[in-house]
Protein backbone atom coordinates (compact mmCIF):
# COMPACT_ATOMS: atom_id res chain seq x y z
CA UNK A 1 0.00 0.00 0.00
CA UNK A 2 2.88 2.10 1.03
CA UNK A 3 4.41 1.72 -2.72
CA UNK A 4 1.42 2.35 -4.09
CA UNK A 5 0.93 5.86 -2.39
CA UNK A 6 4.45 6.94 -2.85
CA UNK A 7 3.87 5.68 -6.66
CA UNK A 8 0.96 8.10 -6.52
CA UNK A 9 1.80 10.54 -4.88
CA UNK A 10 5.32 10.69 -7.58
CA UNK A 11 3.17 10.71 -10.65
CA UNK A 12 1.12 13.39 -9.05
CA UNK A 13 4.67 15.52 -8.88
CA UNK A 14 5.48 14.41 -12.40
CA UNK A 15 2.45 16.18 -13.32
CA UNK A 16 2.11 18.82 -11.50
CA UNK A 17 5.69 19.85 -12.97
CA UNK A 18 4.59 18.82 -16.28
CA UNK A 19 1.89 21.40 -16.00
CA UNK A 20 3.89 24.38 -14.57
CA UNK A 21 6.09 23.79 -17.95
CA UNK A 22 3.01 23.78 -20.36
CA UNK A 23 2.23 27.48 -18.59
CA UNK A 24 -1.01 28.73 -20.28
CA UNK A 25 0.89 32.41 -19.54
CA UNK A 26 3.55 31.90 -22.19
CA UNK A 27 2.08 34.07 -25.19
CA UNK A 28 3.32 35.83 -28.04
CA UNK A 29 2.84 39.06 -29.90
CA UNK A 30 3.31 38.58 -33.99
CA UNK A 31 4.14 41.85 -35.85
CA UNK A 32 3.35 42.29 -39.50
CA UNK A 33 3.78 45.01 -41.92
CA UNK A 34 5.97 47.93 -42.35
CA UNK A 35 7.23 48.73 -39.03
CA UNK A 36 10.12 50.61 -37.74
CA UNK A 37 11.30 49.10 -34.42
CA UNK A 38 13.60 50.25 -31.62
CA UNK A 39 14.98 48.83 -28.36
CA UNK A 40 14.97 51.78 -25.62
CA UNK A 41 16.43 50.57 -22.70
CA UNK A 42 16.12 53.65 -21.09
CA UNK A 43 12.18 54.11 -21.02
CA UNK A 44 11.70 56.29 -17.97
CA UNK A 45 9.77 54.70 -15.36
CA UNK A 46 9.68 56.82 -12.04
CA UNK A 47 13.23 58.05 -12.79
CA UNK A 48 14.67 54.76 -13.93
CA UNK A 49 15.64 53.12 -16.91
CA UNK A 50 13.31 49.95 -18.40
CA UNK A 51 13.96 47.94 -21.58
CA UNK A 52 10.95 48.39 -23.69
CA UNK A 53 10.43 48.02 -27.55
CA UNK A 54 8.99 50.72 -29.80
CA UNK A 55 7.57 49.82 -32.89
CA UNK A 56 6.53 52.78 -35.39
CA UNK A 57 4.04 53.15 -38.70
CA UNK A 58 4.45 55.76 -40.72
CA UNK A 59 1.56 58.06 -41.48
CA UNK A 60 2.29 58.88 -44.84
CA UNK A 61 1.55 54.95 -45.39
CA UNK A 62 -1.74 54.54 -44.23
CA UNK A 63 -4.38 54.96 -45.43
CA UNK A 64 -7.00 56.02 -42.30
CA UNK A 65 -10.61 55.79 -44.00
CA UNK A 66 -9.45 51.97 -45.41
CA UNK A 67 -11.48 49.92 -43.04
CA UNK A 68 -14.61 49.04 -45.16
CA UNK A 69 -16.34 52.41 -44.07
CA UNK A 70 -19.26 53.26 -46.24
CA UNK A 71 -19.26 55.51 -48.92
CA UNK A 72 -15.43 55.39 -49.24
CA UNK A 73 -14.16 54.20 -52.53
CA UNK A 74 -10.98 56.06 -52.49
CA UNK A 75 -8.58 53.40 -51.22
CA UNK A 76 -5.66 52.86 -53.94
CA UNK A 77 -2.84 49.78 -54.23
CA UNK A 78 0.04 52.06 -52.28
CA UNK A 79 -1.20 52.62 -48.54
CA UNK A 80 -1.75 50.47 -46.21
CA UNK A 81 -4.82 50.05 -43.86
CA UNK A 82 -4.66 51.47 -40.29
CA UNK A 83 -2.72 49.11 -37.63
CA UNK A 84 -4.71 46.74 -35.98
CA UNK A 85 -4.38 44.72 -32.64
CA UNK A 86 -6.46 41.20 -32.61
CA UNK A 87 -6.63 38.28 -30.88
CA UNK A 88 -9.77 36.86 -32.11
CA UNK A 89 -11.66 40.39 -32.56
CA UNK A 90 -9.70 43.62 -32.05
CA UNK A 91 -9.84 47.35 -33.38
CA UNK A 92 -7.97 49.23 -35.96
CA UNK A 93 -5.97 52.64 -34.53
CA UNK A 94 -7.75 55.13 -36.70
CA UNK A 95 -6.09 58.19 -34.48
CA UNK A 96 -2.60 58.71 -34.67
CA UNK A 97 -0.78 59.06 -31.45
CA UNK A 98 1.78 57.28 -29.50
CA UNK A 99 0.40 54.55 -27.44
CA UNK A 100 1.36 52.54 -24.34
CA UNK A 101 0.46 48.42 -24.88
CA UNK A 102 -1.02 47.51 -21.13
CA UNK A 103 -0.14 43.96 -19.37
CA UNK A 104 -2.82 43.94 -16.80
CA UNK A 105 -3.34 47.79 -17.10
CA UNK A 106 0.21 47.66 -16.43
CA UNK A 107 2.66 49.79 -19.42
CA UNK A 108 6.09 48.76 -19.57
CA UNK A 109 6.09 45.77 -17.42
CA UNK A 110 9.73 44.26 -16.81
CA UNK A 111 11.11 41.89 -19.04
CA UNK A 112 14.22 40.89 -20.72
CA UNK A 113 16.88 43.31 -20.84
CA UNK A 114 17.27 43.70 -24.29
CA UNK A 115 15.95 41.68 -27.65
CA UNK A 116 17.64 38.40 -28.15
CA UNK A 117 17.06 34.85 -30.20
CA UNK A 118 17.72 32.18 -27.20
CA UNK A 119 16.84 29.22 -28.95
CA UNK A 120 15.29 30.22 -32.01
CA UNK A 121 16.79 31.20 -35.13
CA UNK A 122 18.36 34.62 -35.44
CA UNK A 123 15.54 37.02 -36.64
CA UNK A 124 16.88 39.73 -39.05
CA UNK A 125 15.52 43.06 -39.25
CA UNK A 126 17.04 45.46 -41.42
CA UNK A 127 19.60 46.88 -39.54
CA UNK A 128 19.06 51.16 -40.23
CA UNK A 129 21.55 53.24 -38.74
CA UNK A 130 20.61 56.82 -37.03
CA UNK A 131 23.89 58.87 -37.31
CA UNK A 132 22.53 62.43 -35.95
CA UNK A 133 22.41 61.50 -32.25
CA UNK A 134 25.80 62.32 -30.36
CA UNK A 135 24.68 60.20 -27.25
CA UNK A 136 24.20 56.57 -29.11
CA UNK A 137 20.45 56.53 -28.54
CA UNK A 138 17.83 57.67 -31.21
CA UNK A 139 15.28 60.00 -30.03
CA UNK A 140 12.69 58.62 -31.52
CA UNK A 141 9.53 60.37 -30.14
CA UNK A 142 11.52 63.45 -32.42
CA UNK A 143 10.80 61.45 -35.41
CA UNK A 144 6.97 60.63 -34.41
CA UNK A 145 4.89 63.18 -36.66
CA UNK A 146 1.49 64.06 -36.00
CA UNK A 147 0.08 61.61 -38.35
CA UNK A 148 2.41 58.37 -37.39
CA UNK A 149 1.40 55.90 -35.18
CA UNK A 150 3.76 54.89 -32.01
CA UNK A 151 3.66 51.42 -29.63
CA UNK A 152 5.40 50.81 -26.88
CA UNK A 153 5.68 47.71 -26.00
CA UNK A 154 7.21 45.42 -22.76
CA UNK A 155 10.62 43.74 -23.88
CA UNK A 156 9.86 40.20 -24.76
CA UNK A 157 11.96 37.23 -23.22
CA UNK A 158 12.88 36.30 -26.68
CA UNK A 159 12.15 36.91 -30.44
CA UNK A 160 11.96 34.94 -33.84
CA UNK A 161 11.18 35.58 -37.31
CA UNK A 162 7.97 35.15 -38.92
CA UNK A 163 8.40 34.94 -42.03
CA UNK A 164 11.68 36.32 -44.22
CA UNK A 165 11.73 37.54 -47.89
CA UNK A 166 14.24 38.22 -50.56
CA UNK A 167 15.43 41.82 -51.15
CA UNK A 168 18.06 44.38 -52.12
CA UNK A 169 18.70 48.08 -51.62
CA UNK A 170 20.22 51.24 -53.04
CA UNK A 171 21.24 54.44 -51.73
CA UNK A 172 19.28 56.18 -54.51
CA UNK A 173 16.26 54.69 -57.35
CA UNK A 174 18.61 53.13 -60.40
CA UNK A 175 16.06 52.84 -63.33
CA UNK A 176 17.27 49.62 -64.12
CA UNK A 177 18.51 48.03 -60.67
CA UNK A 178 22.24 48.11 -61.73
CA UNK A 179 23.52 50.56 -58.43
CA UNK A 180 21.53 48.07 -56.20
CA UNK A 181 23.30 45.90 -53.71
CA UNK A 182 23.42 42.20 -53.49
CA UNK A 183 20.41 40.13 -52.64
CA UNK A 184 19.72 39.62 -48.77
CA UNK A 185 16.77 38.34 -47.01
CA UNK A 186 14.87 39.93 -44.21
CA UNK A 187 12.40 39.44 -41.79
CA UNK A 188 8.73 40.75 -42.94
CA UNK A 189 7.23 39.65 -39.58
CA UNK A 190 8.64 39.13 -36.02
CA UNK A 191 7.31 37.06 -32.70
CA UNK A 192 7.98 38.34 -29.73
CA UNK A 193 7.44 35.33 -27.42
CA UNK A 194 7.18 36.18 -23.29
CA UNK A 195 7.45 33.39 -20.90
CA UNK A 196 4.24 35.20 -18.50
CA UNK A 197 1.58 37.04 -20.49
CA UNK A 198 -1.53 38.87 -19.23
CA UNK A 199 -4.78 38.35 -18.80
CA UNK A 200 -6.37 41.41 -20.51
CA UNK A 201 -4.51 43.81 -23.08
CA UNK A 202 -5.35 47.69 -23.00
CA UNK A 203 -3.47 50.92 -24.42
CA UNK A 204 -2.81 54.17 -22.76
CA UNK A 205 -2.38 57.24 -24.64
CA UNK A 206 1.11 59.36 -24.52
CA UNK A 207 1.33 63.25 -23.52
CA UNK A 208 4.45 64.78 -23.43
CA UNK A 209 7.28 63.14 -23.58
CA UNK A 210 6.88 59.22 -23.29
CA UNK A 211 7.50 58.22 -19.91
CA UNK A 212 5.47 55.83 -17.06
CA UNK A 213 4.28 59.24 -15.71
CA UNK A 214 2.55 60.91 -19.23
CA UNK A 215 1.26 57.53 -20.21
CA UNK A 216 -1.88 57.36 -17.98
CA UNK A 217 -4.35 58.36 -20.27
CA UNK A 218 -7.12 55.85 -21.55
CA UNK A 219 -7.69 56.74 -25.12
CA UNK A 220 -11.68 56.30 -25.31
CA UNK A 221 -13.69 56.97 -22.68
CA UNK A 222 -15.24 53.30 -23.02
CA UNK A 223 -11.70 51.08 -21.91
CA UNK A 224 -13.58 48.01 -23.48
CA UNK A 225 -13.25 49.29 -26.58
CA UNK A 226 -9.95 48.72 -26.87
CA UNK A 227 -9.53 45.92 -24.16
CA UNK A 228 -8.39 42.62 -25.46
CA UNK A 229 -8.39 39.14 -23.90
CA UNK A 230 -5.35 37.30 -24.18
CA UNK A 231 -6.03 33.86 -26.07
CA UNK A 232 -2.20 33.51 -26.46
CA UNK A 233 -1.04 35.57 -29.94
CA UNK A 234 -1.85 39.37 -30.00
CA UNK A 235 -1.50 40.28 -33.66
CA UNK A 236 -0.15 43.68 -34.56
CA UNK A 237 -1.10 44.36 -38.58
CA UNK A 238 -0.72 46.77 -40.83
CA UNK A 239 -2.30 44.92 -43.78
CA UNK A 240 -1.77 45.60 -47.07
CA UNK A 241 -4.06 47.15 -49.68
CA UNK A 242 -6.90 44.98 -51.41
CA UNK A 243 -5.94 45.68 -55.17
CA UNK A 244 -1.74 44.38 -55.51
CA UNK A 245 -0.50 45.87 -58.42
CA UNK A 246 1.46 42.56 -59.63
CA UNK A 247 5.20 44.61 -58.33
CA UNK A 248 4.66 45.01 -54.49
CA UNK A 249 3.63 48.84 -55.33
CA UNK A 250 2.63 49.02 -51.59
CA UNK A 251 5.78 47.47 -49.98
CA UNK A 252 8.23 50.25 -52.69
CA UNK A 253 5.97 53.14 -51.69
CA UNK A 254 5.77 52.37 -47.58
CA UNK A 255 9.57 51.39 -47.23
CA UNK A 256 10.07 55.04 -48.83
CA UNK A 257 8.08 56.76 -45.87
CA UNK A 258 9.49 54.56 -43.66
CA UNK A 259 12.90 55.72 -44.65
CA UNK A 260 11.73 59.64 -44.85
CA UNK A 261 11.01 59.62 -40.91
CA UNK A 262 14.31 60.34 -39.97
CA UNK A 263 17.13 62.25 -42.30
CA UNK A 264 19.76 60.92 -40.37
CA UNK A 265 19.56 57.65 -41.40
CA UNK A 266 22.70 56.49 -42.87
CA UNK A 267 21.25 56.65 -46.84
CA UNK A 268 23.01 53.08 -47.81
CA UNK A 269 19.24 51.53 -47.89
CA UNK A 270 17.35 54.01 -48.74
CA UNK A 271 15.71 52.19 -51.82
CA UNK A 272 14.18 48.85 -51.82
CA UNK A 273 13.31 46.57 -54.42
CA UNK A 274 11.85 43.42 -53.43
CA UNK A 275 12.25 39.73 -55.15
CA UNK A 276 9.99 38.44 -57.54
CA UNK A 277 9.17 34.50 -58.10
CA UNK A 278 10.38 33.39 -61.42
CA UNK A 279 8.07 30.97 -62.67
CA UNK A 280 10.28 29.05 -65.31
CA UNK A 281 13.20 28.76 -62.84
CA UNK A 282 11.29 28.46 -59.44
CA UNK A 283 13.80 30.91 -58.05
CA UNK A 284 14.14 34.51 -56.79
CA UNK A 285 14.70 37.25 -59.29
CA UNK A 286 14.92 41.33 -59.99
CA UNK A 287 14.43 43.51 -62.30
CA UNK A 288 17.47 44.07 -64.97
CA UNK A 289 18.52 46.26 -68.05
CA UNK A 290 16.15 44.34 -70.28
CA UNK A 291 13.18 43.56 -68.10
CA UNK A 292 12.35 46.38 -66.25
CA UNK A 293 8.76 46.56 -66.28
CA UNK A 294 7.90 46.97 -62.39
CA UNK A 295 10.97 49.66 -62.00
CA UNK A 296 9.44 51.77 -64.50
CA UNK A 297 6.57 52.24 -62.39
CA UNK A 298 8.26 51.97 -58.96
CA UNK A 299 6.74 54.65 -56.53
CA UNK A 300 10.56 55.61 -55.19
CA UNK A 301 11.45 57.02 -58.52
CA UNK A 302 10.41 59.76 -61.17
CA UNK A 303 7.95 58.11 -63.67
CA UNK A 304 7.25 60.87 -66.40
CA UNK A 305 3.88 60.10 -68.12
CA UNK A 306 3.91 56.45 -66.32
CA UNK A 307 1.12 55.75 -64.32
CA UNK A 308 2.59 54.44 -60.76
CA UNK A 309 -0.63 52.32 -59.96
CA UNK A 310 -2.01 54.29 -57.27
CA UNK A 311 0.94 56.30 -55.49
CA UNK A 312 -0.95 59.32 -57.42
CA UNK A 313 -4.48 57.83 -56.76
CA UNK A 314 -7.57 58.89 -58.80
CA UNK A 315 -9.31 62.10 -58.92
CA UNK A 316 -11.49 60.80 -55.94
CA UNK A 317 -8.14 59.65 -53.94
CA UNK A 318 -6.78 63.11 -54.73
CA UNK A 319 -9.29 64.59 -53.23
CA UNK A 320 -8.47 62.73 -50.03
CA UNK A 321 -4.66 63.51 -49.77
CA UNK A 322 -3.55 66.79 -48.57
CA UNK A 323 -0.63 68.64 -50.15
CA UNK A 324 2.11 67.08 -47.77
CA UNK A 325 0.59 63.38 -49.29
CA UNK A 326 -0.99 62.60 -46.20
CA UNK A 327 -4.17 60.38 -46.34
CA UNK A 328 -7.07 62.37 -44.79
CA UNK A 329 -7.82 60.80 -41.13
CA UNK A 330 -11.22 62.97 -40.37
CA UNK A 331 -14.41 60.87 -41.30
CA UNK A 332 -17.41 60.77 -40.32
CA UNK A 333 -18.53 58.33 -37.16
CA UNK A 334 -20.01 54.74 -39.51
CA UNK A 335 -23.46 55.31 -36.76
CA UNK A 336 -23.44 58.95 -38.38
CA UNK A 337 -23.25 57.99 -41.94
CA UNK A 338 -25.67 55.41 -41.22
CA UNK A 339 -28.24 57.46 -39.35
CA UNK A 340 -28.24 60.56 -41.46
CA UNK A 341 -27.99 59.40 -44.79
CA UNK A 342 -28.86 55.31 -45.09
CA UNK A 343 -31.90 55.55 -42.64
CA UNK A 344 -33.74 58.69 -43.61
CA UNK A 345 -33.83 56.73 -46.89
CA UNK A 346 -35.56 54.10 -45.25
CA UNK A 347 -37.64 56.01 -43.37
CA UNK A 348 -38.70 57.67 -46.37
CA UNK A 349 -39.66 54.58 -48.32
CA UNK A 350 -41.55 52.95 -45.72
CA UNK A 351 -43.55 56.09 -44.52
CA UNK A 352 -44.19 56.71 -48.35
CA UNK A 353 -45.67 52.96 -48.50
CA UNK A 354 -48.43 54.73 -46.65
CA UNK A 355 -49.06 57.56 -48.75
CA UNK A 356 -48.17 55.85 -52.22
CA UNK A 357 -45.85 59.02 -53.06
CA UNK A 358 -42.69 57.38 -53.16
CA UNK A 359 -43.36 53.45 -53.02
CA UNK A 360 -47.27 51.97 -53.43
CA UNK A 361 -48.42 48.84 -51.32
CA UNK A 362 -48.13 46.55 -53.30
CA UNK A 363 -44.41 47.21 -54.03
CA UNK A 364 -43.95 47.12 -49.90
CA UNK A 365 -45.54 43.60 -49.67
CA UNK A 366 -42.28 42.40 -52.37
CA UNK A 367 -39.73 40.04 -50.41
CA UNK A 368 -36.87 41.69 -51.58
CA UNK A 369 -37.77 45.21 -50.85
CA UNK A 370 -39.08 44.37 -47.41
CA UNK A 371 -35.90 42.03 -46.74
CA UNK A 372 -33.42 45.15 -48.35
CA UNK A 373 -34.76 47.43 -45.75
CA UNK A 374 -34.68 44.96 -42.86
CA UNK A 375 -31.23 44.51 -43.68
CA UNK A 376 -30.04 48.62 -43.37
CA UNK A 377 -32.16 48.69 -40.56
CA UNK A 378 -29.41 45.74 -38.93
CA UNK A 379 -26.90 47.85 -40.01
CA UNK A 380 -27.86 50.72 -37.96
CA UNK A 381 -28.45 48.21 -34.89
CA UNK A 382 -25.13 46.97 -35.73
CA UNK A 383 -23.35 50.06 -35.38
CA UNK A 384 -24.47 51.48 -31.98
CA UNK A 385 -21.22 51.84 -29.87
CA UNK A 386 -19.10 52.39 -32.76
CA UNK A 387 -15.59 53.92 -32.01
CA UNK A 388 -14.19 55.72 -34.85
CA UNK A 389 -10.99 56.17 -33.62
CA UNK A 390 -10.76 52.85 -32.82
CA UNK A 391 -13.35 50.80 -34.74
CA UNK A 392 -13.81 47.07 -33.06
CA UNK A 393 -12.55 44.99 -36.45
CA UNK A 394 -15.88 42.29 -35.76
CA UNK A 395 -18.67 45.74 -35.79
CA UNK A 396 -16.94 46.35 -39.28
CA UNK A 397 -17.64 43.32 -40.64
CA UNK A 398 -21.17 43.13 -39.11
CA UNK A 399 -22.09 46.51 -40.49
CA UNK A 400 -20.23 45.68 -43.94
CA UNK A 401 -22.52 42.13 -44.08
CA UNK A 402 -25.68 43.85 -43.09
CA UNK A 403 -25.06 46.70 -46.01
CA UNK A 404 -23.85 44.00 -48.87
CA UNK A 405 -26.87 41.57 -48.30
CA UNK A 406 -29.28 44.89 -48.14
CA UNK A 407 -27.88 45.92 -51.41
CA UNK A 408 -28.17 42.43 -52.79
CA UNK A 409 -31.56 42.07 -51.85
CA UNK A 410 -32.53 45.42 -53.05
CA UNK A 411 -30.74 45.34 -56.30
CA UNK A 412 -32.91 41.78 -56.86
CA UNK A 413 -35.62 44.26 -56.29
CA UNK A 414 -34.94 46.90 -58.71
CA UNK A 415 -34.32 44.24 -61.35
CA UNK A 416 -37.22 42.15 -60.79
CA UNK A 417 -39.96 42.84 -63.98
CA UNK A 418 -42.96 42.27 -61.90
CA UNK A 419 -41.83 45.61 -60.42
CA UNK A 420 -43.00 49.08 -61.99
CA UNK A 421 -41.25 51.99 -60.74
CA UNK A 422 -41.62 55.59 -61.81
CA UNK A 423 -38.77 57.54 -62.45
CA UNK A 424 -38.17 59.83 -59.16
CA UNK A 425 -39.16 55.90 -57.43
CA UNK A 426 -35.67 54.47 -59.52
CA UNK A 427 -33.72 57.32 -58.51
CA UNK A 428 -34.42 57.09 -54.68
CA UNK A 429 -33.69 53.10 -54.78
CA UNK A 430 -30.51 54.08 -56.79
CA UNK A 431 -29.95 56.52 -54.06
CA UNK A 432 -29.34 53.80 -51.38
CA UNK A 433 -28.10 51.35 -53.48
CA UNK A 434 -24.69 53.82 -54.05
CA UNK A 435 -24.51 54.39 -50.21
CA UNK A 436 -24.29 50.38 -49.82
CA UNK A 437 -22.75 49.18 -52.80
CA UNK A 438 -19.03 50.78 -51.35
CA UNK A 439 -19.33 47.73 -48.64
CA UNK A 440 -18.26 45.33 -51.05
CA UNK A 441 -14.46 45.99 -50.21
CA UNK A 442 -14.78 45.96 -46.56
CA UNK A 443 -11.88 44.43 -44.49
CA UNK A 444 -11.83 41.05 -44.48
CA UNK A 445 -9.37 38.28 -42.94
CA UNK A 446 -8.08 37.75 -47.36
CA UNK A 447 -5.28 40.28 -46.33
CA UNK A 448 -2.87 40.18 -43.54
CA UNK A 449 0.49 42.13 -42.08
CA UNK A 450 2.31 39.63 -44.07
CA UNK A 451 1.11 40.50 -47.43
CA UNK A 452 3.45 43.81 -47.23
CA UNK A 453 7.02 42.24 -47.78
CA UNK A 454 8.95 45.86 -46.48
CA UNK A 455 11.72 44.80 -44.44
CA UNK A 456 11.26 45.37 -40.68
CA UNK A 457 13.40 48.32 -39.88
CA UNK A 458 15.50 47.93 -36.90
CA UNK A 459 17.04 51.51 -35.76
CA UNK A 460 20.22 51.75 -33.85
Amino acid sequence: MKMRSIGAVGVAAMLSVMSVGCSRDRMEIVLEGPWLLYQDTQFDEDGHGVPVVIVIAPGTAIDYKDIGNPGYTAADNMHHKPPQLSTGDGFFIATPGIYCLTFDNKCAPKGADSLKADHYQQAVPLPIHATGEQSGRWNWPKAIGENDIALILPMPDSYSNDGVWHMRFGSSFSPDGSTYGNDQRHSIGLEFHYTKGPEQFNLLKCDGTPSLEHCKVPPVLNRRVTSLENSGTLRIQMKAPDDGDGCDGHVRFSYKQMFAMDHSFEPDEAVIEPAHLDGKTQQMVYDNAQSHFCLDRDPQGIHPGTPMNGAQHSSSGMQAQNSMGIREIALPSLPTVILNILVPDIDCIRNSVHSGVCWTPSQSNNQDFALGTAYLKAAQHASEGFDMGFPRISQVLRVAQFLNMSGAALNQFESDKGVDLTGPQREALKAVLKKVSPMDNADGPGKNGSDCRAALMMVQ
